[in-house]
């Protein structure tokens, strides 16, 4: 198996999810998914879920082999699901990747105080399988396989494939990982070519879960995290999203992201009437590799 070349890996992470239009339609947080507005995803809008691993399942989300998550009532985890919102009518907008201009802000307590833990950089290659990784569809959990061949001279791949969907997404739940020394994040990915994917960083600023997140509803709009669109080619290609271009929709409360997340997500960046596309190799980055 061919390992990717990864050089002076640290720390860093972030997380977003499926596309909504400014009406919020369904949010899937890491307490679950739940109706939103009644709003319609929309190519545009954003989502987010988190996986179902040792952290637990996003709520809303379908876990793979490794758990079905409830739906409604947060992931079968001490994690949950991060959540998806619905995008503003003007668009992405800064994720807050730094402070304001002006003095510091005094440092806020976080959720994730005393419980971050430094993750390596191979996040999974899925030689092994697709354990640990879940999926939803709208409201109903759904499922990842594994695949062959994978990226470049790898074995398997993630597969994420299925029909009709306004949002839908698969997610790996990494909570409370500090990931302030890496870059961004990379992986592989192919489709059929022109999919619209986008990568969602769940950050603890984004994240309503009581006990990893800080956003607190109702006096917060949660689950507008930070992402970055792909158009996935026909063939394998290496995919970055450096931390420093991820960015919010705007619908939500403004975040800052600080080097912590809970969870990574793959959406269908909108309303799709089939999706089909595979991810392999994804890790944290120190110096970018390609791509």
């Amino acid at each position: 198996m061919r390992t990717l070349a990864l050089s002076t890996l640290a720390l860093v992470g972030a997380v977003a999810l499926t596309g909504c239009s400014s009406d919020p339609g369904t949010f899937f947080s890491t307490s679950g998914i739940v109706p939103g507005m009644a709003g319609q995803a929309a190519i545009a809008g954003s989502a987010s879920a988190a996986g179902a691993n040792s952290a637990g399942a996003h709520s809303g989300g379908a876990a793979s082999s490794g758990g079905s998550p409830d739906p409604g009532a947060g992931g079968a985890g001490e994690a949950g699901a991060p959540a998806a919102g619905a995008a503003a009518a003007g668009g992405p907008s800064a994720a807050g990747m730094g402070g304001v201009g002006g003095a510091a802000p005094i440092p806020e307590p976080s959720a994730c105080d005393g419980k971050t833990v430094t993750p390596d950089a191979l996040i999974a290659n899925f030689e092994n399988g697709v354990a640990g990784w879940s999926a939803y569809v709208g409201s109903d959990p759904f499922g990842v396989e594994s695949t062959q061949p994978g990226a470049v001279e790898t074995e398997h791949a993630l597969r994420f494939q299925g029909g009709k969907a306004n949002t839908s997404g698969f997610y790996d739940l990494l909570p409370c990982r500090d990931v302030s020394a890496f870059d961004g994040l990379q992986f592989w990915a192919k489709g059929k070519g022109g999919e619209k994917v986008r990568f969602l960083a769940v950050i603890p600023a984004t994240d309503p879960k009581p006990d990893i997140g800080d956003c607190h509803e109702p006096v917060m709009k949660c689950s507008d995290h930070p992402g970055k669109p792909f158009t996935l080619s026909n063939e394998w290609k290496l995919y970055q999203a450096p931390w420093v271009t991820l960015a919010q929709f705007g619908w939500g409360s403004p975040a800052t992201f600080k080097g912590v997340i809970n969870a990574v997500l793959w959406i269908n960046d909108g309303p799709v009437e089939k999706f089909d596309f595979q991810i392999d190799e994804v890790s944290f980055y120190k110096t970018a590799s390609g791509g």
